[in-house]
């Protein structure tokens, strides 16, 4: 499997909240992205100790082959051991109070991707025949109000509370994943993403530059390029998979 990672500040802000890893793991190809929040650095702290806890965790278990099952498992540890990291470091300095993050793992194994997912960020299926489909569902204001039928998407893009989300990892006790798998063909790619990226760019536009640069370290570098062309207005984070040959 070929991966590729970058993430960017933009244009807009000082500092980059966002973080990101894709790296092998024995058998696995492991893809990590958080986008964090929080006053004075608390965003930076909560995204890179978010990934620097899950990653430590993942790499002591993923040294042997796993059923589905435990690997879902270990997902939901790694993220309580996360959660509970930056909850209790948010107690211990009143500057970083309240502070959380977006956050979404995925392992790979054999074409088969296990996904877990807490926040805004997304994970897309783009698929070799040219469709891009949305994996995750936005633990987001605006999607409970689409949902609800109090907004429609395109109001939504617009919306003043856009960047409201109403699940993070860190900002409570508790933490609730949701978690998908799905089966990867030759020629598919995976994409990680955080909302710097879908404020600025549509669907459509994001699957057109994935699809005509074949190559991971080609397509996210244009990604990026594309969102600070259209304004750059947040941080900018892209990982992108690519399935091959088994």
């Amino acid at each position: 499997m070929q991966f590729y990672s970058i993430s960017d500040r933009g244009k807009q802000r000082f500092n980059n909240e966002d973080c990101c890893v894709a790296k092998s793991i024995g058998q696995y190809t492991v893809l990590i992205l958080a986008d964090g929040m929080g006053g004075h650095s608390g965003g930076e702290i909560a995204s890179s100790k978010a990934i620097e806890t899950v990653l430590a965790a993942l790499q002591e278990k993923l040294t042997r082959p796993l059923i589905p099952a435990q690997i879902f498992s270990l997902l939901s540890s790694a993220l309580k051991s996360a959660n509970d990291s930056i909850y209790e470091l948010s107690l211990s300095d009143p500057t970083l109070y309240g502070m959380g993050t977006t956050i979404d793992i995925c392992i790979i194994s054999d074409h088969n991707a296990y996904i877990a997912h807490i926040g805004d960020s997304r994970v897309y299926h783009i698929t070799s025949d040219g469709k891009i489909n949305l994996v995750t569902k936005d633990h987001s204001l605006m999607q409970y109000m689409i949902e609800k039928g109090e907004l429609t998407k395109e109001q939504a893009q617009h919306h003043p509370q856009k960047n409201v989300i109403i699940r993070a990892l860190g900002t409570s006790q508790g933490v609730q994943e949701d978690t998908a798998i799905i089966k990867l063909s030759e020629g598919d790619r995976l994409l990680l993403c955080s909302d710097g990226l879908t404020n600025m760019l549509e669907e459509k536009d994001i699957c057109h530059v994935v699809l005509k640069n074949p190559q991971p370290e080609v397509a996210a570098p244009e990604l990026i390029r594309r969102a600070n062309d259209a304004g750059g207005d947040d941080n900018i984070t892209v990982i992108i998979a690519l399935t091959e040959a088994k």
